[in-house]
């Protein structure tokens, strides 16, 4: 079983592990563009973070890496679960301005799961620090495997190393205030089922989500960055667990420019759980907390990097590394 960590051990953790960063000055949101990477969660229509500012009226581009790693074995009298996994999961986002306060964001991703190379790694950071190993000692390493069972039935099983695209989203959105310290837009989004089931990087529904985003710059030196959603699933995978009909989810972001070229900043994504059945922590709320930034390598080019841990234990992968790299226009609104 997955052992308890408290709150503050995952704050220092990801504190020591986070990397200092650099933003660019023309960007006016900078959420890490991540979510809850669970297998049983991805495919279920929440969205990417969204800003609140209107795009510009050329292409805007950000492709992000989300690595993460889990060793996950919880169960109850009547289910049991065990996830070892590596997984890759690589995003397309495109924005551009459609006319005037109006946006659209286009999200296409690729999904690799496997063994994976890090978890002896993951395992001597543990021990190093003394932080709970869990069940990594007593498993081998790069080992992948997806299993699900309930009442004695097998509902998932897969045990060889996948590639799939994942289910695209496309979400449209509509500025509703535009000013210096407060910009807010609403999104109205729609997940296609171009996923694959089979490998859950879909469930072969349309999913709709709708997301209020806010963007908050209190001072020069701060900014805060809020999405509040609430998403509606289309369908499941698992009919012995079935989802409710809507979910909610939020993303946080706050950042402090200590200099003109250094930013510090940290994420908070929250969900609550997409099925009815929540005993088994992997398909309960998650709670998800990211430390990291951004390189410049130019006022409109970016390299995001983030770290993430699980602060509900047991509720997503135990680590997270995000890799993104962002190339925006500046051109006036």
């Amino acid at each position: 079983m997955h052992e308890l960590k408290s709150p503050v051990g995952h704050s220092a953790r990801g504190a020591f592990l986070c990397l200092l960063v650099l933003f660019s000055q023309c960007s006016a949101a900078d959420f890490f563009l991540t979510r809850n990477q669970s297998p049983f969660t991805l495919f279920q229509g929440q969205p990417l973070p969204l800003p609140a500012q209107t795009a510009t009226q050329s292409w805007n581009i950000q492709l992000s890496l989300d690595v993460a790693n889990t060793l996950n074995a919880p169960s109850t009298a009547s289910q049991s679960l065990y996830v070892d996994f590596e997984s890759y999961y690589l995003n397309a986002r495109i924005t551009r301005a459609l006319a005037p306060g109006w946006s659209v964001a286009l999200d296409i991703p690729l999904i690799h799961r496997g063994g994976g190379v890090f978890d002896n790694a993951i395992d001597n950071w543990h021990r190093a620090f003394g932080l709970p190993r869990a069940d990594r000692p007593n498993v081998a390493n790069d080992q992948f495997a997806i299993r699900y069972t309930k009442d004695g039935n097998t509902v998932i099983d897969i045990n060889q190393t996948t590639t799939a695209a994942g289910d695209i989203a496309l979400n449209l959105g509509v500025q509703l205030q535009a000013d210096r310290q407060l910009q807010l837009a609403l999104w109205l989004g729609a997940e296609l089922p171009t996923g694959d089931s089979n490998t859950l990087s879909g469930n072969d529904q349309t999913d709709f989500s709708l997301t209020l985003a806010v963007d908050m710059q209190p001072a020069e030196a701060w900014q805060f960055d809020l999405n509040l959603g609430l998403v509606k699933p289309g369908g499941n995978l698992l009919d012995a667990n079935p989802t409710p009909n809507t979910v909610l989810y939020s993303y946080l972001a706050a950042s402090w420019r200590a200099l003109d070229w250094l930013q510090l900043g940290a994420q908070l994504d929250a969900h609550q759980s997409y099925y009815r059945d929540r005993s088994l922590a992997l398909m309960d709320h998650a709670t998800v907390l990211v430390f990291g930034g951004a390189i410049v390598f130019s006022s409109c080019s970016k390299l995001h990097i983030g770290v993430s841990e699980d602060i509900d234990v047991g509720a997503s992968p135990d680590i997270s590394l995000l890799i993104s790299w962002r190339q925006q226009s500046c051109d006036a609104h």
